[in-house]
């Protein structure tokens, strides 16, 4: 599959994509504007390793990505409460906090639909892991 085919994509997983991306750009720029910019490069890099392989229809990328999400929510919900509920509120931090955690849960809403999580199984099928198994019929045959 392509890597940039996202048309040919279902729409539950384009959506996942798209607000995944969304979700990034924003955090990027909250993180540069108002949380920590000595870490922006670092978030970049792994951003843009989770998009790529969540793009390379990876089914152990999904799941990172919903680690990385579930991750991000919750940083971007205690920063939006800090900017809301301090002494002087930074309304504009705490909106850009609020949205960021809103596409991030919802790339991890698409990414856990139905269609979503089949697209990805199917296209990416498990392989038989690092243990071979043990055939008990070609045993019988020795």
């Amino acid at each position: 599959m392509d890597l940039f085919s996202i048309q040919s994509y279902p729409k539950t997983v384009r959506f996942a994509i798209y607000s995944l991306l969304g979700a990034w750009a924003t955090f990027l720029w909250s993180v540069h504007q108002y949380y920590a910019p000595e870490f922006l490069m670092r978030f970049a890099i792994a951003g843009a390793l989770v998009i790529f392989f969540l793009l390379r229809i990876k089914n152990w990328a999904r799941m990172l990505c919903l680690c990385a999400n579930a991750l991000a929510i919750f940083n971007c919900s205690l920063y939006g409460l800090y900017f809301a509920t301090k002494a002087t509120p930074n309304i504009v931090a705490a909106f850009f906090s609020a949205l960021t955690t809103i596409l991030f849960l919802g790339s991890s809403y698409f990414l856990l639909v139905k269609s979503t999580r089949d697209f990805y199984k199917t296209l990416d099928p498990p392989g038989p892991g690092p243990f071979p198994t043990e055939d008990p019929k070609s045993d019988s045959a020795e």
